[in-house]
This record gives structure tokens, C-alpha cells and sequence, in this order.
């Protein structure tokens, strides 16, 4: 789902009551089913995904349905901030991705709650995943997540094609996490209302500042340094997505992008290589 991230206040929204959860107790399981939930992420970008990992086991002699309109159970997020604020709701976020979950077995799905719930802004968030059926309700272990605003290197502006009204604007930003840079690229639209996606680009090295150019399909490449020694080469679409990630070393000449007068955009001066000796595998968003 290529979601629109209002950046403006959100009106007033359905709320779960901090008093009505109050008083539940938090359990792992329930005889009818079990449910966990992982949050991989704990330090995110702001209007980055946050992808909630469930598994859900269920111990009914009949298979329960969880989401869209012929729903058994209800899934749902228990979402607030780490000061004790609960969150507003958007929508639902299992309404458009139905999971079925056969008697006797477990089935594991991914939700990504930033489209659906009030955790854009920057700040510490607490989540849990919840099942409801009439008056049986079962909680996950709570995560926790922290959103940053992080800090903008570019920003870049490229018209749509098709669409000279429509500008869109690219802000590379980063931030620190596990003692490293990363960095990210944000698509917006000009008067930044709206955020159409984030793109995570990999770990930064600011020895150099990224290298910008847009093609003649409004995509952004970028080209940043990642290690002492490496560079990687992205493409980011203008919802936000990542298109084509490279690695490279650079040449004698050094490295550098070059756009041509038909609108394409490529590598000149460089390298390119299979990935960086004693590197972690990276990460794909």
C-alpha cells in the first residue's frame, strides 16, 4: 500500500481508553490462542515504517479470521506514548490484509502501523498487539520504540513528469543508531503536508556529502559514502521507494554521478563491487 503520511496534525480520532485497558491484565495466551509480536526496529526515522513481526497460534477446533469484513477475531495495536498518552487511531490496519488462521496452526504476518496510528512524531512510543473475541482478550509482551527527527543534509525538489504542478522534494536526513549513521531519504510533497514514503539508504560516512541528481522520471539518485573506502550508488522512486542500491569503490579520478541530456543518470569514475570485506549483510527497507 503506497500510504500518504499526513506531516500536518491529524484530527481527532477513534482512541482506545486508557482506563478500559487499565484494568485487563496483560496475558501471553488465552485457551483459544497465543500471540506474539516483534518489533525488529527500536530507533526509527520519522514517518519510517515501523513493522510490527505477529505469530498467531490458534487452539480452536475452527480457523478464526482476523481483519477484513468477515472477521472472528479482532487485531488491533495498544499504542501510547512511554509518558502514558495514548495515541490516536487512523484506521484499521488489518482491514485491507485479512490473515486466516487454521485450527491447530500458527501463522505469521507483518503490520505496518505507521499509516494507521499517531507515531510520527518524535518521541518514545509503547506498543503491544491485541486479539479480541466478545469478552476474551489476549496482549502481546509490549515493545518499544523511539522516533527521531533526525537531521537534514539536502534537500532536492524535481518536477513529475506529466505533472509540471506536482513538485516533489527530497530530504536526506540521518540519524544514529547501534554507534552508527544512517542515512535515509524522505519524499515529500512541496508544501510538506504530505510524506509518500521513507527509503533507508545505509550506514554514512560524512567524509563527503551525498551526490544528488534527478532523472527524467523524477527518481532521485543518490550516491553517498558509506565506508572510508566504499560508496553506494541508490535510486529512490517519488513514493519513496528504493529502486536499485549498488556498491562501489572509487577510481583514481574519483567518483561521481553524471546526467545526461536524455535524462539519464549513472555512475562515472567508479567501481563497482560485490560488497565490502568483513561487512554486515545489509539491511533491505
Amino acid at each position: 500500500m503506497n500510504a500518504r503520511y499526513p506531516i500536518a496534525a491529524a484530527p481527532a480520532a477513534a482512541r482506545l481508553g486508557a482506563g478500559l485497558l487499565a484494568w485487563l491484565c496483560p496475558l501471553a495466551a488465552v485457551a483459544q490462542w497465543q500471540l506474539a509480536m516483534e518489533i525488529p526496529d527500536e530507533d526509527v526515522l520519522q514517518y519510517e515504517p515501523i513493522v510490527a513481526h505477529i505469530t498467531v497460534k490458534n487452539f480452536q477446533q475452527q480457523a478464526v479470521t482476523l481483519g477484513g469484513s468477515n472477521a472472528t477475531v479482532r487485531c488491533f495495536f495498544d499504542i501510547g506514548k512511554t509518558a502514558g498518552e495514548p495515541v490516536a487511531a487512523f484506521g484499521d490496519p488489518m482491514r485491507e490484509q485479512p490473515v486466516v488462521v487454521p485450527p491447530g496452526k500458527a501463522e505469521a504476518f507483518t503490520v505496518n502501523l505507521t499509516p494507521y496510528y499517531a507515531i510520527r512524531s518524535p518521541g518514545g512510543y509503547k506498543i503491544r498487539a491485541v486479539l479480541a473475541a466478545g469478552q476474551d482478550m489476549v496482549f502481546s509482551r509490549e515493545a518499544r520504540v523511539r522516533v527521531h527527527s533526525g537531521f537534514t543534509i539536502r534537500k532536492v525538489a524535481a518536477r513529475l513528469e506529466g505533472d509540471a504542478r506536482n513538485l516533489r522534494v527530497y530530504a536526506l536526513r540521518y540519524f544514529t543508531r547501534d554507534n552508527s549513521e544512517i542515512l535515509l531519504l524522505c519524499a515529500e510533497d512541496e508544501d510538506r503536508t504530505q510524506c509518500y514514503g521513507v527509503a533507508r539508504l545505509g550506514q554514512i560516512v560524512r567524509l563527503r556529502t551525498p551526490v544528488t541528481e534527478i532523472d527524467g522520471n523524477g527518481n532521485i539518485h543518490v550516491l553517498h559514502q558509506s565506508s572510508p573506502d566504499y560508496y553506494t550508488y541508490s535510486v529512490v522512486n517519488p513514493l519513496g521507494r528504493r529502486l536499485h542500491s549498488e556498491l562501489y569503490t572509487a577510481g583514481s579520478a574519483g567518483i561521481n554521478l553524471y546526467r545526461a541530456p536524455d535524462g539519464l543518470v549513472d555512475v562515472t569514475g567508479g567501481v563497482a563491487a560485490e560488497s565490502e570485506p568483513d561487512a554486515p549483510a545489509r539491511e533491505e527497507k
